[in-house]
């Protein structure tokens, strides 16, 4: 098929492509700066997909949890299995990640307008370590002896053009769509 029958190209990334380590705000206008093999892997892709001559929209989405992605409940119980180090970290519901990408669909299929690049992240990055203590008090976990080490590292997202096309989150935060799933 030749490219140009394509109507609209969407490409679901990472934002694993930003390898960056600060405590500044990332956003759509960041360079990406991969520092590992996944993340350098997706800057390819998305390099080569902003050379084509086609519509596309790069979806970068950060930290994907909800049903059957649990990993960080499992953590959240053993304490003494958790990162030394506290980095800042960016969260969006499964939920959420899929019902932007079918709003953007549906924009695109009406013709109507859409950046080439959006973050798809929750509007609250947050320590590691905030979420996983607070994931542990939900399970019932006492955290009065656990340290918390001081937030180094990371990234944090806006998904300010994201909310911009008049998206709404279900979940706007880890504890809105972690305390659907504790329920």
């Amino acid at each position: 098929m030749p490219l140009s029958c394509l109507r609209h190209v969407f490409f679901v990334s990472s934002t694993r492509v930003y390898g960056q380590q600060t405590d500044d705000w990332l956003d759509e206008n960041t360079p990406a700066s991969p520092s590992d093999f996944g993340g350098l892997r997706l800057q390819e892709a998305e390099t080569l997909l902003n050379t084509l001559d086609i519509p596309h929209t790069i979806l970068r989405l950060s930290g994907i949890y909800g049903p059957g992605r649990t990993r960080l409940l499992q953590l959240a119980r053993s304490p003494q299995t958790w990162p030394s180090n506290n980095s800042w970290t960016n969260r969006i519901h499964r939920d959420d990640a899929a019902a932007f990408i079918a709003s953007c669909v549906i924009k695109a299929d009406k013709g109507e307008s859409l950046e080439s690049l959006y973050l798809v992240t929750d509007s609250q990055p947050t320590s590691q370590h905030e979420v996983l203590r607070w994931l542990a008090v939900k399970q019932g976990l006492s955290m009065e002896k656990v340290p918390v080490p001081p937030v180094a590292g990371g990234k944090r997202l806006s998904n300010r053009r994201m909310l911009e096309t008049g998206f709404r989150l279900r979940y706007p935060d880890y504890q809105a769509g972690y305390g659907q799933l504790l329920a």
